[in-house]
């Protein structure tokens, strides 16, 4: 959860006094009839934004082009139709996927190590 200090102006109404507390819910944004999936059925990787699909072939990555998104759900702008079946929590069922998250660590790694030798060198 992140926390925002912030000033809300409200109108004068019988009942309210200085101390009370409100719950209040800010919009940045809405979204009418987009596409969208939850998050844990994306990985983020330098390539881009992916999911695995259901086809009659078996399960296949999909390349998305994501628009906005939240902590539980991300618009699908390209990659995805209506109706398509996704593995929703793609990175506790399909290896690729781990293997593909975990891919960029690995080379960053690797970038870091060979730093590390040549500075070593020096």
């Amino acid at each position: 959860m992140v926390k925002y200090d912030t000033i809300i102006t409200l109108p004068s109404i019988s009942g309210l006094k200085p101390g009370m507390s409100a719950e209040v819910e800010i919009i940045l944004e809405r979204h009418v009839d987009v596409l969208i999936i939850p998050v844990t059925a994306v990985v983020e990787t330098a390539q881009g934004a992916f999911c695995w699909v259901q086809t009659a072939e078996g399960t296949k990555r999909r390349s998305l082009e994501l628009g906005d998104s939240n902590d539980n759900l991300a618009e699908v702008r390209t990659g995805l139709q209506p109706g398509e079946e996704i593995v929703l929590d793609v990175l506790a069922s399909v290896e690729e996927a781990q293997t593909l998250a975990l891919n960029p660590m690995d080379e960053a790694g690797m970038r870091m190590s060979e730093q590390q030798e040549t500075d070593h060198d020096e």
